[in-house]
């Protein structure tokens, strides 16, 4: 999102994919606890890091407590207010504009995300994302994919809602044939 900004003439659209615009209930939950947990957990988030990583191929530094931080409702609400957005939707029921003109240039904002966290028995992921879904909607967090709440993904034209959690969102593990027609008819 950053670089639409510094460089907005580069930048004719952008698609966000679940992506937690507004902040995730699980690093405010985890930022909440003693330190020795909140260290614990960042071991945790890190070692699923880790495990992404061998699933994609891509290597990435991993650095939870960074991560809980920029990504508490606190932190996402600090970042959107440096690089504001027509896109952003005031709260979770607000319409949210479909583009931002930046230089002159236009740019075309759209989302699509999950609501569902366990979408298939075999995947190991549903076992993630189940339990941080409970989490979430104890939180008041609503509809989500089982890591980020719809809310917090809405930006722009919302391209669809589907029934995905968080990985299927991306194709990372055991993705259905069903998920797959769906991606190639947009």
């Amino acid at each position: 999102m950053l670089f639409r900004s510094v460089l907005p003439n580069n930048v004719v659209s952008v698609t966000t994919i679940g992506t937690p615009h507004k902040g995730m209930e699980l690093f405010d939950f985890s930022g909440e606890q003693p330190l020795a947990v909140q260290v614990t957990l960042s071991l945790v988030f890190n070692l699923i890091g880790y495990a992404i990583d061998l699933t994609s191929g891509q290597p990435l530094p991993q650095d939870a407590l960074a991560a809980q931080e920029q990504l508490s409702t606190a932190g996402s609400a600090a970042y959107n207010a440096m690089y504001p957005s027509a896109g952003l939707p005031a709260n979770c029921s607000a319409p949210t504009g479909e583009a931002d003109v930046r230089n002159g240039q236009t740019q075309l904002l759209y989302s699509w995300m999950g609501n569902a966290a366990g979408t298939n028995v075999l995947d190991p992921s549903d076992l993630v994302f189940i339990p941080v879904g409970a989490l979430i909607e104890s939180r008041g967090g609503g509809s989500h994919d089982g890591f980020v709440s719809v809310c917090s993904a809405r930006f722009g034209k919302e391209l669809g809602i589907y029934p995905w959690n968080h990985f299927d969102e991306v194709s990372q593990i055991l993705r259905s044939e069903e998920h797959t027609s769906e991606l190639q008819s947009h």
